[in-house]
């Protein structure tokens, strides 16, 4: 356990900085945002911002995590970590990062919604769109959290992937997104576009009173798999130079 917790707190110390200089400047240009859409409204009258903090949170949680993970990977098991304890404090980290996220995005939206209106400014944002019921605060921070996880999940599945095969995971991944695009709208025009519908709806539990907690649900439920799946393949993971 001790060997577990120096691991968390090695992963930590790599991110905490990276993550100060992001929400700094998410923070800084945001700001600028308000005052510019302030200053070009009739008196500050009219306008609207979605301050999602979450939306730039996933793009940073993805690509900070499979830049850094074979840095990680590699200096733990230098420092004679076992993989089991490198792979239980990869989980154990992404669920804390997660949620801090969540907990910033949290409180930016409570900030939003407080002092836009203040400025005649409309905070719009994404739960409010699809969860009707979903005011409160410990349900979007829930569901803040699930969405964060799932992010971390993919990433590290990812990062796997990628640490063991290298160039050849690359080359299959990069040409299966490029067929996608071609395969995508062929789905949607042979009346896939519902059956996709349909399935998003579901995910998202949209319609339902208790929606925002079954799209947490269902959220926790698909991070569990790849976390479970990032955790298996890394078991026995050589050591890259």
């Amino acid at each position: 356990m001790d060997r577990t917790l120096k691991c968390i707190r090695f992963q930590i110390d790599q991110i905490k900085t990276s993550t100060i200089i992001f929400f700094s400047i998410f923070v800084t240009f945001y700001i600028l945002l308000i005052v510019l859409l302030y200053s070009t409204t009739s008196g500050g009258s009219s306008g609207s911002v979605n301050g999602d903090f979450a939306f730039a949170a996933v793009f940073f949680l993805f690509i900070n995590t499979t830049v850094n993970y074979p840095f990680i990977y590699n200096n733990l098991l230098i420092f004679g970590n076992t993989r089991k304890n490198i792979n239980i404090s990869f989980l154990s980290s992404a669920a804390i990062i997660s949620a801090i996220f969540a907990a910033l995005s949290v409180i930016l939206d409570v900030l939003n919604r407080a002092f836009l209106p203040l400025f005649g400014i409309e905070s719009s944002d994404l739960i409010s769109a699809l969860f009707p019921y979903g005011s409160q605060i410990m349900l979007r921070f829930l569901w803040f959290f699930t969405v964060m996880l799932v992010v971390a999940g993919v990433a590290l599945l990812f990062s796997a992937l990628n640490y063991i095969f290298g160039k050849t995971f690359k080359r299959v991944f990069w040409t299966g997104f490029g067929l996608s695009w071609v395969f995508i709208p062929f789905l949607l025009r042979m009346n896939g576009f519902p059956v996709i519908v349909s399935a998003i709806e579901f995910l998202v539990g949209r319609g339902s009173r208790y929606g925002i907690l079954l799209s947490s649900l269902n959220f926790f439920v698909i991070a569990c798999i790849f976390g479970t799946g990032s955790f298996l393949l890394a078991r026995r993971q050589p050591q890259q130079g």
